[in-house]
């Protein structure tokens, strides 16, 4: 049996020995171990919420077998899902659907992978590339979009298809139920029309959905949620905490490749390219690093 915290301690070290190679200079290596840190992170998130079961096979899987063992977890949240929650899930399945595509296609097409590649490494595109690299994240965008209103319909709905739970006698708490659901709503709202990229609001109602769940977790007492109802939360606070760390598992991935094996890049070997692109690099261990830490929190919260 692997345990999550196990899988964040590798991780960490790999982080660690991401950050030493670095400053050894041995750059490409470097890379790989911020690639595989996070890859150990992303596991763990999976065996802490029970997304994935069988825990001897994790070694084995890359980025696309993880993220399809993600969109089963999410179908099959699918079968109990109502309303406007069941069209964030189907919006939450279409999305993981591309990001599955996307990273298919980065581990067949060279091209795509030396795109990514160096979009990680903040270099510069060829205009084809940009051409290439701008279909990828309008496409992502229109998914995200689509999500995002699927996300509002979902909290200006009233009240967010909890109408459809029955609370019961709450022994008085009726007040704290509304604060909470009002911080989400208002901490959700500020995140989806932000246009600065300002995503403190996630975090803002993702922490009242966390207490409101522990106040009243199946099991916690008689006024307690029924076992149905912790589900649903549950479900819920996972499904958002999954989308923070997207983007650095694309840009992280060709790094499996590219990282260990010699590629002509812009008619360089890939070692000299990373040497040449070091501060671009150090920029993209920190960002992995800050995603891994954000996976580490979710994980804890819960």
């Amino acid at each position: 049996m692997i345990y999550y915290k196990d899988l964040l301690q590798y991780g960490s070290l790999d982080l660690q020995r991401s950050e030493k190679l670095f400053n050894d200079e041995d750059y490409g290596m470097s890379a790989f171990c911020a690639q595989q840190g996070l890859e150990k992170y992303l596991k763990a998130y999976l065996v802490k919420f029970n997304i994935f079961e069988n825990t001897e096979q994790l070694g084995h899987l890359q980025y696309p077998i993880i993220i399809e063992k993600m969109i089963n977890w999410m179908e099959e949240g699918l079968q109990d899902a109502k309303g406007n929650y069941k069209i964030v899930l189907e919006k939450s399945i279409e999305f993981y659907n591309f990001l599955h595509k996307l990273l298919n296609e980065i581990n067949e097409s060279k091209e795509k992978k030396i795109i990514i590649w160096k979009e990680s490494l903040g270099m510069v595109h060829t205009k084809h590339e940009e051409n290439i690299l701008a279909g990828i994240i309008n496409e992502m965008e229109k998914i995200l979009e689509q999500l995002k209103q699927s996300i509002r319909d979902y909290f200006t709905s009233d009240p967010y298809d909890l109408k459809n739970i029955n609370l019961g006698d709450l022994g008085g708490q009726e007040k704290f139920i509304v604060e909470k659901l009002s911080r989400m709503q208002e901490g959700m709202l500020k995140a989806l029309n932000s246009n600065t990229g300002d995503l403190s609001g996630v975090k803002e109602s993702r922490n009242a959905f966390i207490e409101l769940l522990n106040k009243f977790e199946y099991g916690t007492g008689k006024d307690s949620f029924t076992k149905e109802e912790t589900n649903f939360f549950e479900k819920m606070v996972k499904v958002w905490q999954s989308f923070d760390w997207t983007w650095d598992v694309v840009e992280s991935y060709p790094h499996v490749v590219i990282s260990r094996y010699p590629i002509q890049i812009d008619g360089k070997d890939s070692i000299t390219v990373y040497k040449d692109n070091k501060d671009g690099l150090w920029d993209f261990i920190q960002r992995i690093k800050s995603s891994c830490n954000q996976i580490k929190e979710n994980c804890v919260s819960l």
